[in-house]
């Protein structure tokens, strides 16, 4: 079926050891099926309708779920006087919550895992699953979905149009390819999810045909007072315009606002019937435009208009008809990784030529598009508002129809098993089944029956021996070789495997409470200078968590973190380029680089020089290229001063050694001023300011946006925003950088009847 071969030589991805994990027999403690039982039952809350669900019997699913609780030793589901409550609505512990949060990623990863494959057949068919919000959804989709549609019509098109907030939690749930929204993106799904300015969408003020304004084209900003309007209730759009009108001196609490609806259909209805003007995106109204119901105004020096914005799971395999249709949106000429949804780089979406225009089209006859819209009687409101959650939403079974097929029916199993994916794994890195038996310590018919079971789900071959002698020499039949198919599965099975023993630990670590261990990374000043002091205010909230700490250059550090070796780092540093679109980067404090001389310098009684007088000082140097010595050269270039215009007599790459070389006369030096504390109070040397110039760099926080951390890891991650405040850049609220760092459940766990709380921060 898949023709073109590939030899894989062993290597090894990141650090991460399944052995060193506990999985050296290759058993998790949960299987698959049983990740989508404990799913189903999460979502209709009833045993009944979750047997129905996945046609199984009740009692099979309780024993089902019973032991998968014996395997992880912890309960899933809350109990009432000591029994589960099967008769009644269910509800799921702390640790249940937790891992259905994985299972949900486990399962859609297995989705893709069986995409991947099928799309190296090149067959131009499949499914791609679209969400936008309220406006985007209705008025300007349709003309992207009709010009994709012609050059792949054989794809099924699923759009669903929900709000913002639901638009991105359905990206961070797997259920979306994409999504275009027009509001805010929610704080707590950020760190799940990526997002790309794509294009303006131009806001006018809308009137009657009849309206007094309906002759013009402008009005000016003062006549807005005498207007009645009609707004969308909670909406984000209607936030931004008052943001802008407010910055050019609009009394925004003067306007007069006669009626709220949640639906821009209503508005345009209420507004033709001269009930008021409104302000709307300018796509939404061409039609009544052009057929006179309407008149569009813009306001005078004052435009409005808001920012699409394109939201992927950049951790989630991109199938061959997403890649298109991002290729539709940002251009034939964009370049895309092979695995992975990742967006590129815009910095000006205005500068896009538009691909919405005002004559959008309102349907699309050409192809199979399936749209699910909200009713204009549901309870919740609509518009693009990122709002408060509204809890009542619930996913419904017969509904979810997002690309992980999970509709959580018998047929919806997945076809594979995590135990196979690791026999494959290991042939894959070993070269050989023969080796792939050692590792594992099973036999090697065992091998061979795994990768023939799994090979029939996937419905084609994934390794294959070649019939000749390999090139490196190896003995006839022993090297393995991927398939294009093989290859495809490869990533997605490590990043399948991964999560499944991310799971394992954080239940683990949710079962020991305030236990644990967390791995640190740090550049060489930050480690030794500010990591102590947050390592000290961390092991008095958290005594039962051992801490490993690695100090290098911020390169090593970064790489640590995007191998799995540590669980963040605080680096000087810029993040390296190759490693950037792999990892989450959070400023964290500003850090002063100060000029030091011997406490004898001539320099010694004055507090300061000017700027010109450096190129006259003997200097010792980090060496050229570390990050603070890089920070010195920019700064310094900023105000005139070339690096090679210095005085360098000396470079070392310690901080100490600097010091030291200092104290004993060799030279003044810039260095970080959380280095020199103690040094300044015994007077070994004096600290010159330079007129008109500081020299400050950020520290930065760096994790990995698609790897969970453990909770030991995350009440680190916080603390290091909570310990040292006088370190903080700026006042700003802390943000919320991971997973389960709230103590609120996410939006779509949410259930009005829930009074359990989340995993603890």
């Amino acid at each position: 079926m898949w023709s073109k071969r590939t030899h894989v030589t062993p290597l090894h991805i990141g650090s991460r050891s399944f052995t060193a994990d506990g999985t050296s027999n290759f058993i998790f403690p949960f299987t698959l099926q049983q990740l989508i039982v404990l799913r189903t039952l999460a979502l209709s809350q009833t045993l009944e309708e979750a047997a129905a669900a996945v046609a199984m019997s009740e009692s099979n699913i309780r024993a089902t779920l019973g032991k998968l609780e014996k395997d992880l030793d912890v309960e899933l589901l809350q109990a009432q006087d000591g029994k589960k409550a099967w008769a009644s609505s269910v509800q799921l512990t702390d640790a249940g919550q937790l891992l259905l949060r994985y299972a949900e990623r486990l399962l859609a990863l297995s989705t893709d895992a069986i995409t991947a494959t099928r799309d190296v057949q090149e067959v131009r068919t499949g499914s791609i699953y679209l969400a936008a919000s309220q406006t985007t959804g209705v008025y300007l989709l349709p003309r992207l979905i009709e010009r994709y549609k012609k050059s792949h019509p054989e794809v099924l098109v699923h759009l669903l149009v929900e709000n913002t907030r639901r638009c991105c939690a359905a990206v961070a749930r797997g259920e979306v390819n994409l999504a275009i929204v027009g509001g805010d993106i929610p704080r707590e799904l950020e760190h799940l999810i990526q997002v790309r300015p794509y294009q303006e969408d131009e806001v006018v003020l809308i009137v009657g045909s009849q309206h007094r304004f309906a002759s013009r084209t402008h009005i000016d900003k003062d006549e807005l007072l005498g207007l009645s309007f009609v707004s969308l209730h909670r909406s984000s759009t209607v936030q931004g315009i008052k943001n802008t009108l407010v910055g050019h001196g609009v009394d925004w609490k003067a306007l007069k606002v006669v009626m709220e609806v949640n639906s821009v259909e209503a508005i345009k209805s209420a507004v033709e019937a001269n009930l008021g003007a409104a302000f709307v995106s300018a796509a939404a109204v061409a039609k009544e435009k052009e057929l006179g119901n309407l008149a569009v105004l813009r306001i005078q020096d004052i435009p409005l208009s808001r920012t699409l914005q394109v939201v992927t799971d950049p951790a989630r395999y991109c199938s061959k008809a997403a890649m298109a249709l991002i290729r539709e949106m940002f251009g034939l000429s964009v370049t895309l990784v092979s695995q992975g949804c990742l967006l590129p780089l815009e910095e000006d979406p205005a500068s896009r030529p538009a691909s919405f225009h005002s004559d959008v089209l309102h349907s699309s006859s050409n192809g199979h598009v399936e749209s699910q819209s909200l009713d204009p009687g549901s309870s919740f409101q609509s518009g693009d508002s990122a709002g408060d959650f509204d809890s009542s939403y619930e996913p419904i079974l017969g509904q979810r129809s997002g690309p992980c097929g999970l509709s959580a029916t018998a047929s919806d199993k997945i076809p594979f098993t995590l135990s196979q994916l690791i026999v494959f794994r290991t042939v894959a890195l070993t070269g050989n089944g023969s080796a792939a038996a050692l590792a594992l310590s099973v036999s090697k018919p065992a091998i061979s029956k795994s990768l023939s079971v799994l090979e029939q789900a996937f419905g084609g071959a994934l390794t294959v021996r070649p019939y000749g002698r390999p090139a490196n020499g190896a003995a006839l039949g022993t090297a393995t070789w991927l398939t294009e198919a093989g290859q495809a599965l490869l990533p997605l099975c490590n990043n399948i495997l991964e999560v499944a023993a991310e799971a394992v630990r954080a239940v683990s670590d949710l079962r020991q409470a305030h236990t644990g261990r967390v791995m640190l990374a740090a550049s060489q000043t930050v480690g030794t200078y500010v990591m102590p002091r947050l390592l000290a205010a961390f092991q008095i909230r958290n005594p039962g968590v051992a801490v490993h700490l690695m100090v290098e250059q911020s390169r090593r550090a970064c790489s640590a973190v995007a191998n799995g070796e540590a669980d963040c780092a605080i680096i000087g540093g810029d993040v390296p380029d190759e490693l950037a679109h792999v990892l989450k980067v959070t400023p964290y404090a500003s850090d002063e680089l100060v000029l030091i001389v011997p406490r004898h310098h001539e320099l010694a009684k004055r507090s300061s020089i000017a700027v010109g007088e450096l190129q006259s000082l003997s200097l010792v140097s980090l060496n050229q290229g570390s990050s603070v010595q890089m920070v010195q050269e920019k700064i310094l270039r900023q105000h005139g001063i070339k690096w090679h215009q210095l005085k360098i007599t000396m470079e070392f790459n310690s901080v100490e050694a600097i010091k030291g070389a200092v104290q004993y006369g060799l030279g003044a030096a810039f260095i970080s001023s959380a280095a020199i504390t103690k040094e300044l109070d015994l007077g070994l040397f004096k600290r010159i300011d330079i007129s008109g110039v500081r020299l400050n760099r950020t520290l930065s926080l760096v994790s990995s946006p698609t790897r969970e951390p453990s909770f030991a890891a995350q009440k680190f991650m916080l603390d290091v925003f909570l310990a040292m405040p006088g370190l903080r850049a700026t006042g700003d609220a802390l943000p919320l950088l991971f997973r389960n760092a709230a103590s609120a459940p996410r939006p779509w766990e949410a259930r009005p009847d829930s009074s359990a709380p989340g995993p603890p921060s």
